[in-house]
């Protein structure tokens, strides 16, 4: 079952370009925009989450690491054709590194805030409530 929604689209030099069409499937949610060409043609960015199921092994010893790529999402580039797309894969591998540099960054981040807050605890007196 669709749910409705409004998505922009416009036709432009053989081609029809839209935005953040949301389609829900297999318990995540997917947004994508880009443009389908009058030949056929796709390029398409679905930006997705990272299903627990694929993480949460790799990543079971490490909860602020999953917790940091739970609150990520990848963008998918899709080029090719209708009937044949196909994973542009020089910009996944771009994608792919951004994503991993930007939950390095927020692990990292998370991790020094903590530390930083359990070292101010244990030299602030706590302060005494009236």
């Amino acid at each position: 079952m669709a749910n409705e929604q409004v998505v922009p689209i416009r036709v432009e030099n053989g081609r029809v370009y839209h935005e953040n069409l949301t389609i829900t499937t297999s318990g995540f949610t997917m947004t994508t925009s880009g443009s389908v060409g009058f030949n056929g043609t796709v390029s398409l960015v679905a930006d997705l989450p990272i299903p627990d199921s694929m993480i949460g092994p790799l990543l079971r010893g490490t909860p602020k690491l999953k917790e940091a790529v739970m609150k990520k999402r990848i963008q998918i580039p899709i080029g090719g054709t209708i009937n044949k797309p196909q994973l542009d894969q020089r910009a996944f591998m771009a994608a792919s590194k951004k994503f991993v540099e930007e939950v390095g960054k927020d692990a990292v981040k998370d991790a020094v805030k903590n530390k930083v807050g359990d070292l101010l605890n244990g030299f602030l007196p706590m302060p005494k409530n009236p």
